[in-house]
């Protein structure tokens, strides 16, 4: 984010307190220090922190009259010194009477020297970078297209997205897609809001998919997918992962969804009490190690099964 300064080109203020220790803009731009501190606290942390620093806190008499008139930047001098105050506490107009007060031993402080630096590669991060204490933030956050072959709000060629990589094509009509650490991958018409991955040589062909290593991924297949208990005859979809079978009534009947398109995808089953029997069963022509059914009766049974996208198979049985 950079709407924490005045302009992106030359800023001159800034409203944190401190620098970031990094910005979200490329190579070749600038930041400076002048933010809240350097121009509005710098002189009074240094008056109560460097090694000629004092304090005094004592009481004194303030009239209605010195109060209406104080001003905190007035300078009073006692014990041979010049004080600025700092504190009045517990002041009461309508009760005659002496109040505490601090005051802070005045000192020449030299101002904060504000500096414009370019940020980008290599700026940030060493001690010739540090200012008042703040490490100077890199930028390694490109928001310019072509910065370190990454592109923010077209691809290398048209449409809008966030992309990183080479050889990168996307229809001029996409909005919403992603790409990183691709390598000559396209992303088709009508295929909005799809993301890709490490992908090589690879056209993105659906809309609102994930791709990872060239394959078409599922939510499920990274989050384990929905855990659910059944008691009677159920029909999986491909956002279920686990089963928890309960035939406590009568035998049951587990239709697993057609495997086109599911390569990889993965079932967990599991038979969680000692009554009836469930019997798994496929869509279509597809087969469980080359059967058309497979059967489940005995009591705490697992069983995993996989497809390949054509047909099931038992990876594991207990």
């Amino acid at each position: 984010m950079t709407i924490h300064y005045d302009s992106l080109s030359n800023p001159t203020f800034d409203i944190l307190f401190g620098m970031p220790k990094e910005l979200g803009v490329g190579a070749g731009y600038r930041y400076g220090n002048s933010n809240l501190v350097t121009n509005y606290y710098f002189r009074f942390l240094n008056e109560i922190t460097n090694k000629n620093s004092k304090i005094v806190r004592a009481y004194f008499r303030i009239t209605p009259s010195d109060w209406y008139n104080l001003q905190f930047k007035n300078l009073y001098f006692f014990e041979g010194q010049y004080w600025r105050l700092n504190k009045v506490e517990n002041y009461n107009p309508t009760d005659e009477g002496v109040y505490l007060c601090e005051f802070l031993l005045a000192q020449f402080i030299q101002p904060a020297t504000i500096t414009n630096k370019t940020v980008g590669s290599g700026t940030g991060g060493g001690e010739s970078e540090e200012t008042y204490g703040d490490i100077y933030p890199s930028g390694s956050n490109p928001i310019k297209p072509g910065i370190r072959t990454v592109s923010v709000g077209t691809s290398e060629s048209t449409g809008n997205g966030v992309f990183v990589g080479t050889g990168i094509v996307q229809s001029p009509t996409n909005t919403n897609n992603s790409g990183f650490g691709l390598k000559d991958v396209v992303f088709g018409t009508e295929t909005n809001g799809s993301v890709a991955i490490v992908c090589e040589d690879f056209e993105v062909s659906k809309p609102d998919t994930l791709y990872v290593g060239n394959y078409e991924m599922y939510p499920n297949f990274l989050s384990g997918g929905e855990v659910k208990t059944i008691t009677t005859s159920y029909s999986a979809t491909k956002d279920d992962y686990l089963f928890l079978l309960n035939p406590a009534t009568g035998g049951m009947v587990l239709t697993l969804p057609d495997p086109t398109g599911l390569s990889g995808k993965y079932f967990a089953v599991k038979k969680i009490t000692a009554a009836h029997s469930v019997t798994i069963e496929t869509t279509g022509t597809a087969k469980i190690d080359g059967a058309d059914t497979h059967s489940i009766s005995t009591n705490w049974a697992a069983h995993e099964i996989v497809t390949d996208g054509i047909d099931y198979f038992l990876m594991g049985e207990k």
